[in-house]
Parts: C-alpha cells; structure tokens; sequence
C-alpha cells in the first residue's frame, strides 16, 4: 500500500503499538474487578488484561479500533465517549496513554468526571492517564516497519498557548518520498489543582497520583494518573 494512502489510524498504531511499560500497572489496577476502558483505541490494553482474564467492556468511537479489540461485540461500545451510557457499574474504569486529554474544553471534562461517577459503583476507583508537558521534549522517536516499508517517527509540539490550558501535539511520519503530519489538540493539566474543579457536586474524590507506572525505568518518563475513587 502506498504510503500517502495508509490511514493516521493505521500509522498511529503501527508507532504506539510497542508502548508495554504501562500494561503490568493496568493489570494491577485492574484484575478481579469489573472495568470499563474509555478511548479504548485497538486494544493495546485491553486486548493484554482480557488475555489475563479480566473482566472488561471497552468503549471506541472508531470501528476499525474496536474490530481489533478482543472481546464479544456486546462488550465493545462503538461510540463517542461523550453519549456513551450504560445501566451497569463497575469498579474500575480507566482511559489510558493520555486520551482524556483529548477533551480540550470545560464542558467535555465535565462532562467526563460525570460520566465516571455514574458508571462508578461506590468504592469504585478510576485512573485516567497523562502525560505532562514538561517532558514533551523527552519524547522518543524512532523507526518502524508498516507494509513492508519503514517510516521514521518524530514528534512535535505546540506549548505555545500553555497558559490556557492548550497545546498541540503533532505525529510526524516520513519516508524517502515524503512527509505525514497528525495534529491533536490537548488539554493541559498542569497537576491534580487542575482537575478538582470538575469534581465539585459528585461522588468523586481524587486519592493518588501515580508516576510512571510505579516503574523505575520507563521508555519515556512524565506520566502520570490520577486515581480517583467513589464515596
């Protein structure tokens, strides 16, 4: 297939696909438990804690994503987190490799803790993943093999606006023949202060912050979740 015509989708997993450092902190996090994963993307995550029998549904706004999650079709929503809802509750839930951060705006936030608390049972805890822009620059790049063909991988980023809270974060895949760039708006989260506001008037209390995985060593170093738990 010719470069220009494989999809970001495609690119973006081909590059994220070998990122493990968290998987062992989310089996923790998870096993014995009844889990809902948010922006479940192709299931790097979920595809390992099923195969370690945890109990999981997974919700992906992307059909060809959740087509390669590994789980019955009843268990995968194919939706936009944003009017995802479900009667049942778990007790654990978790949207890993910074995708929260993807709701850039108030209203989607707020809409997000509100989320979490509904489908929270009590006693129920939440991690919501992130990455901080301190180290953005520490980002890794590297090649990778799709199709055949190798790509080379260099990430970018935009702070310029940090101050509101925004930035912008670019995926840059190259060839001998040229060059494909992936921008993603993202919320910055400077610390947990940050995110306190939006649990005004739920049933959510922040409990723990979580850096790298509980890893000594990590591939990149700067991530961080937040775990919140239900009362």
């Amino acid at each position: 297939m010719d470069f220009f015509h494989i999809t970001d989708q495609q690119l973006y997993q081909s590059h994220s696909g070998d990122f493990t450092d968290d998987l062992d902190f989310y089996l923790k996090f998870c096993q014995g438990h009844s889990t809902l994963e948010l922006f479940a993307g192709y299931g790097r995550v979920s595809n390992h804690l099923t195969s370690h029998g945890v109990e999981l549904e997974t919700v992906e706004i992307s059909p060809f994503f959740s087509d390669q999650i590994q789980l019955p079709s009843s268990r995968k929503h194919v939706c936009d987190v944003r009017t995802f809802s479900s009667p049942k509750r778990f007790s654990r839930l978790f949207a890993a490799y910074n995708s929260f951060c993807l709701f850039t705006n108030d209203v989607d936030l707020r809409g997000l803790f509100r989320l979490i608390d509904q489908h929270l049972e009590p006693g129920g805890r939440a991690s919501l993943n992130y990455y901080h822009p301190d180290y953005w620059g520490e980002a890794v790049e590297g090649d990778f093999e799709l199709n055949g063909q190798w790509v080379n991988y260099i990430p970018a980023f935009d702070l310029s606006r940090r101050n509101e809270k925004q930035g912008i974060w670019t995926d840059i895949y190259s060839v001998d023949e040229g060059a494909r760039e992936c921008s993603l708006s993202v919320r910055i989260v400077e610390d947990e202060r940050d995110l306190l506001p939006f649990l005004e008037g739920l049933n959510l209390t922040l409990i723990q912050r979580v850096e790298n995985f509980n890893r000594d060593n990590v591939v990149e170093p700067g991530w961080i979740d937040f775990i919140f738990e239900k009362y």
